[in-house]
Parts: structure tokens; sequence; C-alpha cells
């Protein structure tokens, strides 16, 4: 992002529409990858040239607040879509149980939101889409308020 010159304090503060500039790094962090595997992460810092606020860019491997990569929380997710049971998920994973257990409540209390999300992603991705079932286009004039109303989706 900033490497290219195109960062935009406009993705966080709606509005701002100013550059962002390299201006150190975060926090040093542990984070652990499939294995077990623990790696030291620091990321970078921007500042907006315009508000003068500051932002803590991760990289994609990284979400914010947790301990855990991206791949190792995905893996988990797939194993409890898959049918097994959270606690064997874990030992699998090396994770503590209650860990994946959190994972798997946070997820399904947001899965309305990632769905809308996915379906909004659907025809950008794809030229002739397939709606999953249940799914329905609104015309743009009758957009709500709800998640999946504001992307033009709804179940």
């Amino acid at each position: 992002m900033l490497s290219s010159g195109r960062g935009c304090c406009g993705a966080w503060r709606p509005g701002c529409g100013g550059r962002l500039a390299r201006w150190g790094f975060g926090r040093e962090r542990d984070l652990v990858g499939l294995g077990g595997v623990t790696g030291r992460v620091r990321p970078r810092r921007a500042l907006c040239a315009v508000c003068g606020v500051s932002r803590v860019l991760l990289p994609d491997s990284m979400l914010r607040r947790r301990q855990y990569g991206v791949e190792v929380i995905w893996a988990g997710l797939l194993a409890a879509a898959r049918g097994r049971p959270w606690n064997q998920v874990a030992a699998q994973l090396g994770v503590p149980y209650t860990t994946v257990r959190e994972w798997l409540r946070r997820f399904a209390r947001r899965a309305d939101r990632v769905h809308a999300w996915l379906c909004g992603l659907l025809p950008r991705l794809v030229d002739d889409p397939v709606w999953p079932a249940g799914v329905t286009r609104v015309a743009d004039g009758e957009r709500g308020g709800a998640a999946g109303r504001e992307r033009g989706w709804v179940r």
C-alpha cells in the first residue's frame, strides 16, 4: 500500500482523502502460524498528511488483536465447517480449545455480515454469478440500512 505511494486515509476516515506516509513502526509482536511456528512481526505505521491520524498497517497474514495468523484461524474454521468438534480442531492446530471455541462463536455471530460481503464480491469476481440459495438482488433504489441491503443483497 505505502510502497506504491497510493495509501489513502479515506479508507478509515470517510471524507478525509489525505495521503498516508510512512511513520515508523507499530509495536513488535509474536504471530503464531501453522504448526505452532512463532515469528516476530513489526508492522508499519502510517500518518495521514491531512488529518494527522496515525494507523498501524497490518500485513495480510495478521488480524487485528489476534495472536494467531490468518492461516491458523482459517484452518480452524474450515475443520469445524467439515464437522469436526472444536476440541479436536484445537488439538490438531495446537491451540487452546477456548481459543478455537471463541473463533467459532465470533464467526457465527458475524456470519450474516460475512455472507453479505461475499455476495457483494461475487459480481466483481465472476461475469455470470450463480447466487446462493435464498439470495436475491435488490434494486438500487430499495437499499436499506442493514449490512446486506447496503450492498444490494438480501436473504
